[in-house]
């Protein structure tokens, strides 16, 4: 991330959907093989690059923590609980 809370991203970009960063204010960010996720300065949480196996494909709600494995990403809400999106393991 930048000093501005906006997302910088730079590498091979195998998957075009890689470079499409969203725009906004983000207060945390972590990376998979071929997805990053981040989190919004509202709580919500932004996926991009490929959505192969529903990666990118992120729930609603508020969350504090993620982390991204090579095909999923979970996540904590704000109530504790825990949520996990993209390809199980």
């Amino acid at each position: 991330m930048s000093g501005d809370g906006s997302i910088d991203c730079f590498g091979e970009n195998f998957h075009i959907e890689q470079a499409e960063l969203p725009a906004g204010v983000f207060t945390a960010i972590t990376a998979g093989a071929f997805h990053a996720c981040a989190i919004r300065d509202t709580g919500e949480v932004a996926c991009f690059g490929y959505d192969g196996a529903g990666r990118t494909t992120t729930p609603a709600g508020v969350f504090t923590e993620i982390n991204a494995g090579e095909s999923n990403t979970c996540g904590i809400r704000e109530s504790g609980e825990t949520v996990c999106w993209g390809e199980p393991t």
